[in-house]
């Protein structure tokens, strides 16, 4: 059985470079690491310069360039960002 590795996001362009290798599976660490978290999945178009975010929880979904998804009142991405608990989850 193939172990997962996880790791963490700490920038842009980081969340850019997992999204083109394939991942697009990430979790929202909340309530300062607890076990409560926000599954999300990200992808990045180089064309439209957005983000699609599908928000696991209620399956509402966001497009986004990087500029709102460093904006708290779009998304929590970009404070998760800041404070590396964004994490990719790598199969």
């Amino acid at each position: 059985m193939k172990k997962t590795k996880n790791q963490f996001v700490r920038t842009p362009k980081q969340l850019k470079e997992l999204i083109k290798e394939g991942h697009n599976n990430f979790a929202l660490v909340l309530a300062g690491g607890l076990g409560i978290y926000s599954r999300k999945t990200i992808k990045y178009s180089d064309k439209t310069k957005q983000y699609s975010i599908t928000n696991h929880i209620d399956n509402s979904k966001q497009k986004l360039t990087e500029k709102e998804l460093m904006n708290e009142s779009y998304t929590l991405i970009g404070k998760a960002l800041k404070l590396k608990s964004l994490i990719a989850i790598i199969n």
